[in-house]
């Protein structure tokens, strides 16, 4: 119970496992912000969009901008710990908004309201379930399941240390130091990596595009098809990576960015004329 509500309200430590651009696997421990205020950051976060929301994005009814999920499961965790807080303050009397001390006392004093054992075990059981769920919930949200990646030749701009990002950039950025010197704690924001990218070059990887147009893969490579946007692929790697000069930003809040306009057709005369 403690845990779970450390990482809700508090923040905690956690290996993350992460892959270098060779292939490396890595285990790195880092401390976390309180999931609370990781879902209020992700509320107004341009996000990378499915292929179907893009489809969609301008019709009636189609998802409003922003992340609403983290939003309304925010909403829910702190229903869920005001909730549980009220229930063992009810069964023990006891005033601290620890709820792991609420639990050590129910499970040794018992409860002023419950008869039993089998009633105290369900109650604590049902708590239990509820904030495990939400957790998980953020978790998933938040992109910490998500297998993480190296940012190549990108390093963090307060300590030089190794950037990771969830696989399909759907979490922050995070450094994790580097050999023998541990994490300076830097987080990114996805619109603030993006600007670290654009630092350093004007060329970006596919995830970075990703989550700078708020866009799916499928999007940008239909664009790049289009010749809306630049598309260049390395012969060694076989990585794609896209000119940021000429990708519409997201916007916090905002609609997705139009499509970049198609090039326009050349004519005869036009070719003359340069002639």
């Amino acid at each position: 119970m403690h845990r779970l509500q450390t990482q809700l309200e508090q923040g905690w430590e956690e290996t993350i496992t992460w892959t270098d651009p060779e292939g490396t696997v890595h285990h790195e421990k880092i401390f976390q912000a309180s999931i609370l205020s990781q879902l209020q950051a992700e509320i107004v976060e341009p996000r990378a969009m499915t292929s179907s929301e893009n489809k969609n994005a301008n019709k009636a009814g189609s998802r409003a901008p922003g992340n609403a999920d983290a939003l309304h499961l925010r909403e829910e965790c702190v229903a869920a710990l005001k909730e549980a807080r009220r229930v063992l303050q009810n069964a023990t009397g006891l005033g601290t908004p620890s709820l792991g001390v609420q639990i050590g006392y129910l499970e040794k004093h018992g409860s002023r309201r419950a008869d039993n054992d089998e009633d105290i075990a369900q109650l604590i059981k049902g708590i239990l379930s509820d904030l495990s769920s939400k957790v998980r919930s953020a978790r998933i949200i938040l992109g910490y399941d998500m297998p993480k990646v190296a940012l190549p030749d990108t390093p963090c701009d307060q300590c030089g240390g190794i950037l990771v990002v969830a696989q399909d950039a759907s979490s922050d950025v995070t450094c994790v130091g580097v050999e023998g010197m541990a994490s300076c704690g830097k987080r990114y924001r996805r619109r603030e990596w993006v600007s670290l990218l654009e630092k350093i070059t004007s060329r970006i990887s596919t995830e970075a595009a990703c989550a700078y147009t708020g866009r799916s893969v499928p999007t940008l490579y239909r664009w790049a098809a289009e010749g809306r946007v630049h598309r260049q692929v390395d012969p060694r790697t076989g990585r794609s990576t896209w000119d940021a000069s000429k990708l519409p930003q997201a916007v916090p809040g905002h609609p997705p960015p139009p499509a970049p306009a198609l090039p326009t057709a050349r004519t005869p005369a036009d070719t003359a004329a340069e002639g």
